[in-house]
């Protein structure tokens, strides 16, 4: 896997694991000359000194949404995928919740604004995709994207981005029915089927 060429024309697949500690993104391109470029990945973490405010927190969607955009995050990919929201989480953490719908809602509004269709992956789906197990461990997870792309675990800076990279290879795996030249299983073919993509008409 190398990186592609700018005269290549490359299908773009994007994964974006949304957290309140670090949203992972990986970026994944595709050609049918060449086959597969590099996975690009990405942390995004903000640190502050200062106590968590609400000015902190808008800030904090500010900078994502810029930093997605500078990373082309909503401009010409062929299909994003988003972790879908945890429905079920416990009402003790409420404010995470609110949080994360502020993330979540700020990052699907600027992709459909974009004309980048997405899919949103049900938590689990992609620990699935990644391991054969829905409840699998994040280093688990790790250990079959390295394996899955000819990496090595120390390239993932967090689970975030491993997660990431699980999502823009359901993303990829949705669009071409298939990850060419790589080994997938049929329970990863179920597991794409059904997602939805969403796009502005």
């Amino acid at each position: 896997m190398h990186p592609p060429p700018k005269s290549i024309s490359f299908k773009t697949f994007i994964g974006l694991d949304l957290s309140l500690n670090g949203t992972g993104v990986a970026i994944l391109r595709w050609s049918q000359t060449d086959g597969w470029s590099r996975p690009a990945l990405h942390l995004l973490k903000f640190k502050t000194s200062q106590l968590v405010t609400k000015t902190y927190q808008a800030l904090r969607l500010l900078r994502i949404v810029n930093r997605l955009k500078d990373l082309e995050v909503f401009s010409g990919a062929t299909l994003a995928a988003v972790e879908d929201y945890a429905l079920g989480i416990s009402t003790s953490e409420t404010n995470c919740v609110f949080q994360l719908g502020e993330v979540g809602g700020c990052v699907r509004y600027h992709l459909v604004a974009g004309g980048v269709p997405f899919v949103a992956v049900p938590i689990g789906s992609n620990k699935k995709f990644a391991t054969g197990n829905g409840a699998a461990k994040k280093d688990q997870v790790a250990d079959k994207m390295a394996e899955l792309w000819g990496m090595k675990t120390s390239q993932f800076v967090s689970d975030d981005v491993s997660d990431a990279l699980s999502l823009a290879s359901m993303a990829a795996y949705k669009h071409l029915g298939d990850l060419p030249g790589m080994k997938t299983y049929r329970f990863q073919a179920a597991l794409v089927e059904p997602l939805e993509i969403i796009i502005a008409s």
